[in-house]
């Protein structure tokens, strides 16, 4: 499934900041990406091409539009993340649980909480900030968590005239008919979902580097698709996908060839454990799945042992 979700974050052109809010830009790096995780949770809850919403005149499936959010938070984190580090901070990996959803109402009460915070604090610090390249990010930032918030209020519209807004999602491991099959789907995202953190941790610090950040940038956007494929297949079963806050952790580290050799880990793990995985299967479209995503994950350790080698010979450092 390929996204292609426009992105509208601009940079600007930076000189000496009058100054250096560390600690504000650093709770909007974590606010930008929990929304980023809270997004595709939501999206893995709403089975695809089943609601539409309609958005300057055009149809947008409603789950296709949660993942394009996610990739806009993932976008807007890199961003402030990419100006802390040109300032001389670093920002800190420091998820938290995900807020709890029992309906399609509990997740749009936390993203339009959570955007509605984000418009106001970037519009408090618009006014106070004499920095050009922040100016420029402060209003894109602005227009975007707008736009989503509009996106929010029309999804919450659709939900509301389908009459399933309050209804109770599906429980995570369903109805206990495919419950293994379910078990073993979970153990599978959770660790594309280390994967995912680690590959835009390693993008982020990377700043300005334009070798090997922009791939690994592409690689967690890859592994967010493997990912939702993974979370479909659970739904077509009869569960849903949720993100529980452990997984969201990871070890910092500057050292870059240690965050790829992290990365290498887990896909070798992600093809160990899908080879295991796939006749186990009670219902074949689970193993049928793993199997498709076993080759593009042999392809990509072998690119990223690639990349490995040529930092071991030229390291990098933050930028």
């Amino acid at each position: 499934m390929e996204l292609n979700c426009e992105e509208t974050v601009q940079d600007g052109i930076s000189r000496a900041p009058e100054k250096q809010p560390f600690n504000w830009m650093q709770e909007e790096f974590i606010s930008e990406l929990t929304s980023m995780w809270l997004y595709l949770e939501f999206a893995f809850a709403v089975p695809k091409q089943v609601y539409e919403i309609t958005y300057f005149g055009q149809k947008k499936d409603l789950h296709r539009q949660l993942l394009c959010h996610a990739i806009h938070e993932m976008r807007h984190a890199e961003m402030l993340a990419r100006i802390m580090l040109k300032w001389g901070g670093k920002p800190k990996w420091q998820l938290s649980r995900l807020p709890q959803a029992e309906s399609y109402r509990d997740f749009l009460n936390a993203a339009m909480s959570n955007e509605a915070r984000n418009l106001e604090s970037y519009q408090l610090r618009d006014t106070e900030v004499g920095d050009h390249e922040l100016k420029v990010l402060l209003a894109n930032l602005l227009r975007e968590d707008n736009a989503h918030l509009q996106v929010d209020q029309a999804i919450q519209q659709v939900l509301t005239a389908q009459g399933v807004i309050d209804g109770p999602l599906p429980p995570p491991r369903g109805n206990g008919q495919f419950g293994e099959d379910i078990k073993k789907l979970e153990q599978a995202a959770w660790l594309e979902i280390k994967s995912i953190s680690r590959l835009i941790y390693a993008s982020l610090l990377l700043g300005m580097d334009q070798s090997i950040a922009p791939r690994a940038r592409a690689l967690a956007i890859e592994d967010m698709q493997h990912l939702n494929r993974i979370a479909q297949e659970i739904t077509t079963t009869g569960g849903r996908l949720t993100i529980p806050g452990e997984v969201l952790e990871l070890e910092e580290s500057d050292d870059f060839a240690k965050l790829l050799q992290d990365v290498i880990g887990l896909k070798n793990d992600k093809v160990r454990t899908y080879k295991e995985s796939k006749p186990q299967f009670n219902v074949p479209g689970g193993g049928q799945l793993l199997g498709t995503l076993l080759a593009k994950e042999e392809e990509n350790i072998v690119d990223l042992e690639a990349y490995l080698q040529s930092l071991k010979q030229y390291p990098l450092t933050v930028h």
